[in-house]
């Protein structure tokens, strides 16, 4: 018989440690703005980005709550 013991404090070490580096990993590849953020950082006037982008399929938008992010 096999009998398997396994440290869940290391195990949970290990965890949070892999997902840190998968969080950075991913804050690398993305930024998210707000709508203020994203007309700051343009310059462009929210009405051009709706008009312009939103429909977009490349242009990426999630809505947290009641607040889109770009």
């Amino acid at each position: 018989m096999i009998d398997v013991k396994v440290n869940q404090e290391e195990v949970k070490e290990i965890y949070l440690d892999e997902l840190k580096k998968a969080i950075e990993e991913a804050e690398k590849e993305a930024i998210f703005w707000d709508t203020k953020e994203l007309v700051r950082q343009t310059k462009f006037s929210l009405s051009t980005i709706q008009k312009t982008f939103f429909d977009e399929e490349g242009f990426a938008k999630y809505k947290l709550g009641g607040k889109w992010m770009f």
